[in-house]
């Protein structure tokens, strides 16, 4: 089910419908609120299921989201419609070209996926105060990058059509300007993380060791927001032009030699404690960034092939 929707909202975005993977995913996503207060505390005559209630909650709204973006398809509104009578016999060429961007596609997020566990293992070896401070600060910076996704998703879309309307110097402008907007809203953001983390912190607890430590994570992060923008931009527009392996190849980069062997050096070996894995993960930030931009701003991307 989530595959199915993740495949049909991209399919939207791809086309310039943005809109309507909004409306599904915010559907989706206040059913399951709604699902996990009625099945995780039982209100309402619905059965306190707890943990497992939370599980129904979001199997639920997949259901209902995959539904949804489906019945958009079908509906004969949609910038790309289906049709019962359609041809489904698949058609190898269209196949193979899938294959060649998404295989890239889909060992970078194996990449991201595994580092990421590893990476958390290793914060999780510091203890459970440090472990709660890094998930308090990873939850509180999702302020600034979830827009700086917002912004890479809309530069995948606009480089992919300007390269397929044969305009590659569109292409780069729109790259380009996407990135900008981006590093100036997360800059802006940061600045605000930098200065008043501890408030932020404590709309979740007032564990002053908790506190302390998610001062210290949201701080060495503000100071790379701008590039953690630029990273997200660049990644999605190399992306939209099918230059997916270099993607790949930066992500291996960053996620495997810079932030979990960093953070492990850092961590269990000079006992640098959760500021060394939030440096690690930071410099893992900066070098995709720059890779990235690199990438972009020199060409090369210009000449994939979807």
């Amino acid at each position: 089910m989530g595959s199915v929707k993740i495949i049909l909202n991209g399919v939207l975005r791809g086309a310039g419908d943005m809109k309507t993977p909004m409306r599904v995913n915010i559907i989706a996503n206040l059913i399951n609120v709604v699902g996990n207060y009625l099945l995780i505390f039982g209100h309402f005559g619905f059965p306190a299921l707890g943990v497992a209630g939370a599980g129904y909650a979001t199997l639920f709204s997949r259901f209902v989201a995959m539904l949804l973006v489906v019945g958009v398809f079908f509906s004969g509104k949609c910038v790309l419609c289906l049709r019962l009578k359609d041809s489904w016999r698949p058609d190898l060429a269209v196949m193979r070209r899938i294959l060649r961007v998404g295989l890239p596609a889909s060992g970078e997020q194996l990449t991201m996926r595994f580092g990421m566990m590893l990476f958390a293992r290793i914060v999780a070896g510091l203890g459970t105060v440090p472990y709660a401070a890094h998930l308090l600060a990873i939850n509180i910076e999702g302020i600034s990058f979830t827009p700086g996704m917002g912004f890479a998703m809309a530069s995948t879309t606009l480089v992919g059509q300007a390269l397929g309307a044969g305009r590659p110097d569109l292409a780069k402008k729109f790259g380009l300007e996407a990135r900008q907007l981006a590093m100036m809203f997360m800059g802006t953001v940061g600045i605000i993380l930098f200065l008043f983390p501890a408030h932020l912190l404590r709309l979740y607890t007032n564990d002053p060791e908790v506190v302390r430590l998610g001062v210290i994570c949201l701080r060495i992060i503000a100071l790379v927001q701008p590039m953690m923008a630029s990273n997200f931009v660049m990644m999605g527009s190399l992306r939209g032009s099918g230059d997916t392996r270099f993607v790949m190849f930066i992500t291996l980069i960053g996620i495997w030699g810079v932030r979990v062997t960093l953070a492990n050096l850092l961590v269990n070996y000079l006992g640098w404690g959760l500021t060394g894995a939030w440096i690690a993960m930071s410099l893992d930030q900066v070098t995709r960034g720059l890779c990235a931009y690199w990438r972009f701003n020199h060409g090369g991307w210009q000449d994939a092939r979807v």
